[in-house]
């Protein structure tokens, strides 16, 4: 058994997504954190490398914390955790808060708790969203996820059967899951997999299920470190 508490804590902070794009309605996240997000870790990337042309119709959101590449639609925006890192800026936050109609506290919080954030147009009154954030535990298994995943949902957030696939990264775990939060149905893709001695966690959010699919399926397909 490996120790779960760090990816835990580490998922559970990136899950929150769900429902921050409903957060100034007062929804109840049903995926929950357990315990407080990890701390920062030192960056692994190489800051000198060039950087691999993105695929049609996407950008990269580059997480530079966790030297890893992911492909968003180009119409999507990129927000880093330099927002709120010690250099935050106060009115761009308060900005971005009011162009997608988000709490700007929680905005903040599920920001910082992240390596970066990527947010889509709304969509029938919700902004689907991606976001990246890493542990240092090691992978878990795919039973030990799902059970995880379906302790922190409890009675409102439904778990579906954990698969692995493989990447340009290697082995990655993809745990689909859903929330009722409000009038939404959320439907979520977590992704993990493994980056030298940290554990890489993605988690795309939207009303849509073809959506996610799709959006999910891009970045498995193009998920590469550097």
């Amino acid at each position: 058994m490996v120790g779960t508490t760090g990816w835990k804590r580490c998922l559970g902070a990136v899950v929150c997504a769900v429902v921050l794009a409903v957060s100034g309605c007062g929804a109840v996240n049903p995926f929950a954190p357990v315990g407080t997000p990890s701390p920062s870790l030192a960056p692994t990337y190489d800051p000198d490398r060039p950087t691999p042309a993105a695929p049609k119709g996407h950008r990269w959101a580059e997480a530079d914390e966790n030297g890893v590449l992911v492909a968003v639609p180009s119409s999507w925006k990129v927000v880093d955790k330099k927002l709120v890192d010690g250099i935050g800026d106060t009115a761009a936050m308060k900005d971005l808060a009011q162009e997608f109609s988000l709490d700007p506290a929680q905005l903040e919080a599920t920001i910082a708790s992240s390596d970066v954030m990527v947010f889509g147009p709304r969509v029938k009154g919700y902004t689907p969203n991606v976001g990246v954030t890493s542990t240092t535990e090691p992978m878990p298994s795919a039973s030990e996820l799902m059970a995880a995943m379906q302790q922190m949902g409890g009675s409102a957030g439904k778990v579906g059967k954990t698969r692995t696939v493989s990447t340009q990264m290697g082995k990655a775990l993809v745990q689909p899951y859903s929330a009722k939060v409000l009038s939404f149905t959320v439907h979520g893709r977590m992704i993990l997999v493994s980056k030298g001695p940290k554990l890489v966690a993605v988690t795309v959010s939207h009303v849509s299920p073809k959506q996610v699919d799709a959006i999910t399926n891009v970045i498995l397909e193009h998920l590469q470190s550097y």
